[in-house]
């Protein structure tokens, strides 16, 4: 956790209790935008279909822990956490993103989109929710469902260029696609084969 410890004051500053506790936290002061990045459901099929008609390479990431990696560009205190007391008075500074934060889910999306930024992939204009660009000349894909990514590119060797940038930045777990956002995927040298979780 990332804050600094201040003198308790009475201004307008927002003042949270924890991390899953958001109610003192008002729209204009302590925040301007709420938004998850959610890609929709019409691209990941689109960009499914796609992948089987060009056997393209589909792998799956999992960001932990998305939303501590936001930088908080608001001013917000909030109490000190159980078990770490420095002082009546005093309340911490928070520096970084919380769980709980209203902003937090779109503090979450810029980091992302700054960090793809960095090897020009940009978001397409179409779908917020899904970037695109070249890595060693191949077409990379990824679509976003908040810290759910799917990485779609001929070339395996430019998805795991991209997932070792994003290693560098979070902590990721990476696997076979098996499942995306509700769909079940199947390869197979047929193609694949999409269904839906009831």
């Amino acid at each position: 956790m990332d804050f600094q410890i201040e003198k308790e004051s009475r201004s307008q500053h927002s003042k949270i209790q924890g991390s899953s506790s958001n109610k003192r936290q008002q729209y204009g002061i302590d925040y301007d935008e709420t938004f998850a990045s959610v890609c929709r459901y019409e691209s990941i099929r689109l960009l499914i279909a796609i992948a089987a008609a060009k056997s393209l390479n589909m792998i799956q990431c999992d960001v932990k822990t998305a939303f501590l990696y936001g930088d908080l560009k608001e001013t917000i205190y909030m109490k000190q956490p159980e078990g770490y007391n420095k002082g009546d008075d005093l309340v911490c500074h928070l520096k970084k993103s919380l769980y709980g934060l209203k902003q937090a889910p779109r503090i979450w999306n810029e980091k992302l989109t700054e960090v793809l930024k960095q090897i020009h992939i940009n978001t397409t204009t179409k779908d917020p929710s899904v970037y695109t660009g070249k890595v060693d000349d191949a077409v990379i894909y990824i679509v976003v469902y908040v810290d759910d990514m799917l990485l779609i590119s001929a070339k395996m060797e430019s998805i795991m260029k991209v997932i070792e940038k994003l290693k560098k930045n979070f902590q990721l777990s990476v696997c076979q696609l098996h499942s995306f956002v509700g769909f079940e995927l199947y390869m197979s040298p047929e193609g694949i084969f999409l269904g839906q979780k009831g």
